[in-house]
């Protein structure tokens, strides 16, 4: 027997909706609405386009306490609606959901002033969760009317090109991850350019994503060292987290190899010897990266030399507290084996996934090849990589047996002691070129 279609309490020409769901897919709608009548919510306003919601809700002078807007809708787009509600109802919180990853929409996302984004297919607790977060910041934050001049306006928490977060003016996006965005901001006073990361704002409100990314920035103090971005300092824009670094004009290591085509084997041996020489004073301050990977290394055009960046999941040594237990961490293409198998991360897988980075650096092709993580798991515990010498000719044999015999070695005591010794491997082989 099917289920009853959940029901909505009814509204009267007055008042307002506390929660609109604006979606023409049923089934979408039905999961949401029967959701949020499990989570106690009474009052739920249902909209099969943005024209409906716009006639029936501002065009009348209604409020809403949310809106959680599908992104394809018929006539508008939801980013479009999201734009009118904000001009409209401008500290009323903007949920957009879509099948599309938020990679592939966040400049879009950001430009509308979405307050949160969730990518189907959801989970409806996660967004009941989220919904009660953003209600009880925009409650809060109406109960506040003055605001302070330059500071990001309640409940979005997240800035826009031209605003102010401390003494700095965000000038362009970047980037945006699952708990955080990054910006290019220049400094009002000296004009100059930095990095500006700031947590999430639905990030914020939970407690083991706003630790991470305290221990990420306190990790990043620590380290001085010309091939690791530099932390510049931090702050706190109202309730919201923020660290500042130097920017680097560059391009990732994954982004400089596919515009190379093939990395000339002198500067990708002197590449290998900054980031071994980054890796090694991580180490020395006890830190484990934890994803070393072509990605989370830039190539600064300007000084010709790589950058290791993106401290999220790194921890310092011994200590566990911010990793669920049996969660494993890392990007699987450069992962060792013990990771995959859900060991402790430490100094040695490090080292293996720094020889997984510097086999795909110098041959363009990553040691092993998988259709999912668990190939790629087998393929680490199990097979010998391919020579490098079979993807070019150029390869020196003692580069061959630091890289794939000792660094890609199954079992973390056959690989080199640590980063330091192969630092200094690879300072003398860079010497003799």
């Amino acid at each position: 027997m099917d289920k009853e279609p959940f029901k909505t309490v009814k509204i009267s020409s007055t008042e307002a909706a506390k929660i609109c769901i604006v979606d023409d897919d049923k089934f979408v709608v039905n999961m949401i609405g029967r959701s949020l009548n499990m989570a106690g919510f009474g009052s739920i306003g249902i909209y099969d386009s943005g024209e409906s919601f716009i006639r029936d809700v501002l065009d009348d002078g209604k409020g809403a306490g949310i809106v959680i807007s599908d992104l394809v809708l018929p006539g508008m787009t939801g980013f479009e609606l999201c734009r009118k509600v904000k001009q409209a109802l401008p500290e009323t919180p903007v949920i957009l959901i879509s099948s599309f990853e938020i990679e592939d929409v966040y400049s879009k996302v950001l430009e509308s002033g979405a307050d949160d984004f969730i990518a189907k297919p959801f989970n409806p607790i996660e967004l009941n969760t989220r919904i009660k977060l953003h209600l009880a910041r925009a409650e809060k934050a109406n109960s506040h009317t003055a605001e302070k001049r330059g500071q990001i306006k309640p409940p979005n928490n997240m800035p826009f090109i031209g605003d102010i977060v401390g003494d700095y003016i965000i000038t362009d996006t970047i980037g945006w991850g699952k708990s955080s965005f990054i910006f290019k901001a220049t400094r009002k006073a000296s004009k100059t350019v930095y990095t500006l990361k700031m947590l999430a704002a639905h990030a914020a409100g939970f407690k083991d994503m706003a630790s991470r990314f305290e221990n990420e920035v306190g990790m990043m103090e620590k380290i001085k060292h010309p091939n690791v971005v530099s932390f510049v300092e931090k702050g706190m824009c109202d309730t919201i987290p923020y660290v500042v670094m130097e920017y680097i004009n560059g391009l990732d290591l994954e982004s400089f190899l596919i515009t190379k085509g093939k990395v000339p084997l002198q500067e990708g041996l002197a590449i290998s010897h900054g980031i071994a020489s980054a890796i090694a004073e991580v180490h020395a301050h006890r830190i484990i990266h934890r994803d070393i990977k072509l990605k989370n290394i830039i190539f600064d055009i300007a000084s010709k030399s790589p950058k290791l960046i993106d401290f999220g999941i790194a921890k310092e040594s011994g200590s566990t507290h911010l990793t669920r237990d049996g969660f494993v961490l890392g990007t699987p293409i450069y992962m060792a084996p013990e990771i995959f198998e859900g060991e402790e991360a430490t100094a040695k897988s490090d080292i293996y996934s720094f020889g997984a980075t510097i086999y795909h650096l110098l041959t363009g092709s990553p040691p092993f090849v998988g259709e999912s993580s668990r190939d790629l798991y087998k393929k680490h515990l199990a097979e010998t990589p391919p020579p490098m010498g079979k993807f070019r000719d150029d390869i020196p044999d003692d580069i061959e047996q630091l890289v794939s015999v000792e660094c890609l070695a199954k079992a973390p005591s056959r690989r080199p002691d640590s980063m330091r010794d192969i630092e200094d491997r690879l300072k003398k082989h860079v010497r003799k070129l």
